[in-house]
């Protein structure tokens, strides 16, 4: 009988005490175990050497591991879904190029999962790209590529990092623009591309400069031109597109880091703090802007209106030039 009065007594007394306890206040355990920082692409690529930097940064900030698990295919939708699979609570993060949210759900009829059910934390950094082709190519022009292409009548393939993706939608408004014959094929990453276009299994390759810098640098490929308004101090010698006689030619890119929806906003806000921060650090902004990224972190609602925005624009482009990836 006592033991059922006491139980009686103290249980509401427990409850009443954790309602009394602020959600900011249980949101300040966060991170309490290794979070896990989902990549769309392989290992070797720009997305991927990004993730990791962050990754080390992370981990001592918020003193908890930061895992890199990579999960490539399906144009992003399987590392999205891998997210959507996960708790709502912060400990699954996305890293993101525009392709999941600004370009996929203009591309295809169907998606298997909902543009709408993320919550973006922060822009980390934005990209130009550079067309290349393999050292061994006729080509050492933009001009000179696309009259090289019309000779080879629809028999030049170029790749890129999957359908759908910037580096797919940047070569068919070139072909748009200039009458480029191209063939595309698509790839499970940067990486894999990159390895074709060494070889000269494919003639192009559209990818952010980032990733191309050191392989141009090798001199296994060569850069005929960058989207960025001005040339890059580290390949002074590649023009721009406009310098290439392509002045209406934009393409360019950023990577930022999203949750599940319904995340605890204070949880959100949290990993925006931290990831602010890493990106301020010296060390990881001197190594983004070594790889000629550009540092760029933001506010969840400014990085909010950078999808919708690209969302409106690319889905424009898409709709125009008529591509469909179903």
């Amino acid at each position: 009988m006592l033991t059922r009065i006491l139980r009686n007594i103290v249980s509401p007394v427990l409850v009443s005490l954790m309602c009394a306890i602020p959600v900011g206040a249980l949101a300040q355990a966060y991170p309490s175990k290794p979070i896990r920082l989902l990549v769309p692409y392989p290992p070797g690529g720009s997305t991927d050497a990004l993730a990791r930097q962050l990754s080390v940064r992370l981990s001592t900030q918020l003193k908890q591991t930061v895992l890199v698990d990579n999960r490539p295919g399906g144009s992003s939708a399987i590392a999205v879904q891998a997210l959507a699979a996960a708790p709502a609570d912060g400990y699954t993060i996305l890293i993101v190029d525009p392709t999941a949210f600004s370009i996929n759900p203009s591309l295809y009829k169907k998606l298997p999962y909902d543009a709408s059910d993320i919550t973006p934390v922060s822009l980390l950094a934005r990209f130009s790209f550079s067309l290349l082709v393999p050292a061994s190519s006729p080509a050492n022009s933009v001009r000179d590529f696309v009259a090289y292409s019309k000779t080879k009548r629809d028999q030049l393939s170029f790749g890129s990092s999957g359908a759908g993706t910037l580096t797919h939608l940047g070569m068919e408004i070139l072909k748009s623009s200039s009458g480029a014959s191209m063939v595309h094929i698509p790839y499970r990453g940067g990486a894999p591309a990159m390895t074709d276009l060494i070889s000269g299994q494919i003639e192009a390759l559209m990818t952010d400069l980032a990733f191309g810098l050191e392989y141009v640098k090798s001199g296994r490929v060569k850069a005929l031109a960058i989207t960025s308004g001005k040339r890059s101090a580290a390949l002074p010698n590649v023009p721009t597109f406009v310098e290439a006689g392509y002045p209406n030619f934009e393409v360019g890119g950023w990577f930022g880091i999203v949750v599940r929806k319904n995340t605890p906003p204070e949880i959100v806000a949290a990993l925006n703090a931290a990831l602010r921060e890493a990106v301020a650090q010296p060390e990881v902004s001197a190594w983004i802007t070594s790889v000629t990224l550009e540092p760029a972190t933001s506010t969840p609602e400014e990085f909010a209106r950078v999808i919708r925005e690209d969302a409106g624009k690319w889905g424009k482009v898409i709709k125009d030039l008529g591509i469909s990836a179903d």
